[in-house]
Order: C-alpha cells, then structure tokens, then sequence
C-alpha cells in the first residue's frame, strides 16, 4: 500500500468484486463469518446476478456474470483480468446531479440508467451513471443512488458472527484515476492506490477474521481493526 498521505477522501458506496463463481466466493464470506445476502438476478438484459455483504457504512458485492450481454462486457473483462475489488460505486444523493458532476471534471460517462432486483417479495431500486471505462483503466466506477435503503441496510444483514461493523479503508490498483472526484472532507472510508486490500472494523467483542481467508475466492487480503 501507499502511503497514507495518498489516500483520497471519496463519497464510497459500495465496491464490487467480479468473481466466476458467485456462489462459491458467496460461500467463502460465509464460512469466513460475514452474512452474505442470498444470490439475487438484475433485470433482464444485464445479465448478471449477485450477492452482497452489508456493513454500516458500505458494502460488498459479489458479481456473477449469468449470460453474457452487451450491458456486463465491461464486468466480464474485468472479471477475466484476475479476481479483486475491480468496481467502486460512489454515493449518490441525486443521480442527475451527480451526472452533472462527472461533467464538469470532464469525465466522460454512460447514460444514467435505473434498475431493480427481487430480493424475496421486496424490489430494491437504483439508479446508476457509469463512468466511461476510458476513465478508470482497470476498474468499472459508477455513482449509484439506492432508492429503497430500508430494504437493504436491514439488522439481519448487518449481525456478521465474527463482528464486522464497517469498512474504514480500502486499497486497490487504479482507483487513482477517481482523484477528480476526491474532496477535502474527510470520509469514513479511506482509499488508495494499492493491491486489493480492505480494512474492516469489528466490534470489541468480535472474533475478527483471518487475513489471506477470502484471497484464493476473491483475491483479497483483510486487516481487522478493532472497535
């Protein structure tokens, strides 16, 4: 990892990690001890299905390419790269607004784009903006704006068995090319440029979690930080 006067202060959302088996890399935050959503489809036309670990202030998600379509040749391409955090998702609170931002620094991007998936008898809905590949060699980002929240961050999917509570720092190899979007506030989630890396906070009384647990599934290393 770089060091820490490189990290960057950006309003992150989610990351996505493209994996070839989605419910064998599901199962490998099981057995690690995190709460995995159980595997959910988009829309048809995207082709892809996923599964995610939720924390307070973010997520995980785990991207499975169903069929292959125009819509997911930038996850697939990714995905046949090598395993590891190659999508970030920045917070939006309004995604016209946030297309207007990408804009302004000049940062070329895809039309803004709204979609949903069944998770049980509930539809969670999302509108997203994709920046151009072009942009962010390495790495898919988008700005993405939940439009049912209470449906996702729910207690079920935040009580993990080993005590993860948040994601406090993240590293991973191009999100440099984001620097654009990156404010002098601070985040609660610090990122660099690095190999895949994430940091979590666990609670006191938590059982944290192996290092290298999730690196043959994901190709990520963890470093628990206690709360």
């Amino acid at each position: 990892m770089q060091r820490m006067s490189d990290a960057m202060s950006l309003p992150i959302d989610h990351f996505v990690i493209p994996v070839r088996d989605l419910q064998a890399a599901r199962d490998a935050w099981i057995g690690a001890g995190f709460v995995a959503s159980p595997i959910s489809y988009h829309d048809s036309g995207l082709g892809t299905a996923n599964s995610c670990i939720v924390f307070e202030n973010s997520y995980i998600e785990l991207m499975g390419v169903v069929e292959p379509t125009e819509a997911n040749a930038g996850w697939r391409a990714l995905r046949d790269a090598g395993p590891g955090l190659r999508g970030v998702a920045l917070r939006s609170d309004g995604i016209e607004a946030s297309a207007e931002a990408l804009s302004r620094h000049g940062l070329a991007h895809d039309p803004i784009r709204r979609f949903a998936r069944r998770v049980g008898s509930d539809e969670l809905r999302f509108s997203v903006i994709r920046i151009a590949r072009s942009e962010t060699p390495g790495l898919l980002c988008l700005f993405c704006q939940h439009h049912t929240p209470e449906l996702f961050w729910t207690p079920a999917a935040l009580a993990h068995p080993n005590g993860a509570r948040r994601i406090v720092g993240a590293a991973l190899p191009g999100i440099a090319a984001l620097r654009p979007l990156a404010t002098a506030e601070p985040a609660d989630i610090s990122v660099e440029e690095g190999a895949d890396r994430l940091r979590l906070l666990f609670a006191s009384n938590g059982v944290g979690v192996e290092t290298d647990a999730l690196a043959g599934s994901c190709g990520l290393v963890l470093k628990a930080v206690a709360g």
